[in-house]
């Protein structure tokens, strides 16, 4: 401990050095730890994939930014005048430094902003995604006999269901007669659990086959076999091939199929869809239920109450509710976060205010030198202001470069949504950040220019 404690004042009184390499060790041993936090609190190798990749992106523009930078000042510094050339050769004399200030900036910024996206644009854009008065509630477990019931309360409410499905729960036990191993399961979730299973005639709108055939077409290979076809997805982690077969376990009782087709589908259709479709009658004497989406606007909630009222036994779904829930979830979670990023971006601004003031002293002797030479306060004051803005607004650049590259890995691969630039915050990033660190330089370097240079140069 008193080892420590030496060591730490040695540091403080710049009498031990630290080497470049051991920062960028730190800086190294510091992302693998980041990268094993969220692994170990998301669960999720594709989240924390994706948010290295917007910190990698950050470090890299900041140091391809930082090269351009410093080739700008040598390049312009001869050419430019007044507050522009004082504010490069500021740079160029302390590259480094400047390096860290745009890295410290880019990353909280870039934090910031990616959270602030998610709030609001990407569930926006979530729920644009959803077709105009697509299904928001779904009716399960529907007894057949009750159909004509339910459909006459429908039709008497001018409400419009979408096609009924016949739907039972089972277990998929067997590919090929070999029972299902740990690493099969392991890799899909569709061998841990039972599932909805129905059969069908007609292919649904929003389905599509992309390798093997419908039924019109399809030729089973084994008598008395059924076909079934299997979700793409699915089949992929599972590892089907066409004309696999396949080993059920509904409530006990078994059912064999062969695979015929997989399909492509779309989940934010808010229709009944299903993993494993089977063949017309597959499920006959499996006494099957029934299963249905409709839209209900806020003024037909009553027809819940009717259809409860008819058929006691049958399940109500309200989509409608469930979003909602979730949204409220998400933003309170998300004002949470966003706290802590607040104080992340304020431990950045103490981390950028403190590398200031170590470097107060030197811009004292450079100002009293430039005010004894006949420079003005407002020549060193517009100097100071302008050298912060273009770090700053470099910092909000990268800032929404590698946010965008984090939106983009949260888009293709955890939210599973379209890609959406966002060109307002292509605006705002930089502009603020210029906003915010010349801010704080003034803040930090008023002392430069109202302190006398005769009591500068007498210190020197």
């Amino acid at each position: 401990m008193v080892f420590a404690f030496s060591i730490t004042f040695k540091i403080l009184r710049r009498e031990l050095k630290v080497l470049q390499p051991q920062i960028w060790m730190q800086g190294i041993f510091a992302l693998v730890a980041v990268l094993l936090l969220i692994v170990m609190f998301s669960r999720n190798i594709s989240l924390a994939l994706t948010l290295c990749a917007g910190l990698a992106v950050v470090i890299l523009v900041s140091l391809v930014v930082a090269a351009i930078l410093l080739w700008l000042a040598k390049k312009l510094i001869k050419q430019l005048g007044g507050y522009w050339r004082l504010a490069f050769a500021a740079i160029l004399r302390k590259p480094g430094q400047s390096l860290i200030q745009i890295m410290v900036f880019s990353i909280a910024i870039m934090l910031l902003y990616t959270l602030v996206i998610v709030r609001t644009s990407l569930i926006e854009e979530w729920r644009v995604q959803i077709p105009l008065n697509a299904p928001n509630h779904f009716l399960v477990n529907i007894p057949p006999e009750s159909m004509p019931v339910i459909e006459q309360i429908l039709q008497k409410n001018k409400v419009k269901p979408e096609p009924v499905y016949p739907m039972m729960r089972a277990r998929l036990t067997q590919i090929n007669d070999l029972e299902t191993t740990e690493e099969q399961k392991a890799l899909s979730n569709a061998l841990r659990r039972e599932l909805n299973i129905t059969f069908a005639k007609d292919l649904a709108a929003d389905n599509k086959i992309t390798q093997g055939d419908w039924w019109e077409k399809w030729q089973r290979s084994e008598k008395n076999i059924p076909g079934v076809s299997v979700e793409e997805n699915t089949a992929k982690e599972i590892g089907l091939k066409i004309g696999d077969k396949l080993t059920f376990s509904i409530g006990g009782l078994i059912l064999h199929a062969e695979v015929s087709s997989f399909r492509s589908l779309d989940w934010r259709s808010m229709r009944p869809n299903f993993f494993f479709i089977f063949e017309p009658g597959s499920l006959d004497q499996y006494s099957p239920t029934a299963i249905t989406s409709i839209y209900l606007a806020p003024e037909q909630k009553v027809v819940i109450n009717q259809l409860l009222q008819e058929n006691p036994s049958i399940l109500v779904i309200e989509l409608d509710r469930i979003i909602a829930q979730i949204q409220k979830i998400i933003q309170q979670v998300s004002d949470g976060v966003l706290l802590v990023l607040f104080l992340t971006l304020a431990g950045g601004c103490l981390v950028l205010f403190a590398a200031v003031i170590s470097s107060v002293d030197n811009r004292k002797k450079e100002a009293g030198l430039l005010r004894a030479l006949g420079s003005s306060r407002q020549l060193i004051l517009g100097s100071i202001l302008v050298e912060f803005a273009i770090l700053g607004f470099l910092a909000g650049f990268i800032a929404i470069v590698g946010a965008e590259v984090l939106l983009l890995g949260l888009q293709t691969v955890v939210l599973d949504t379209p890609i959406q630039p966002h060109y307002l915050y292509w605006l705002i990033s930089p502009v603020s950040g210029s906003l915010l660190l010349m801010l704080m330089g003034y803040f930090s370097c008023r002392r430069v220019v109202t302190t006398p240079p005769s009591i500068i140069l007498r210190e020197a």
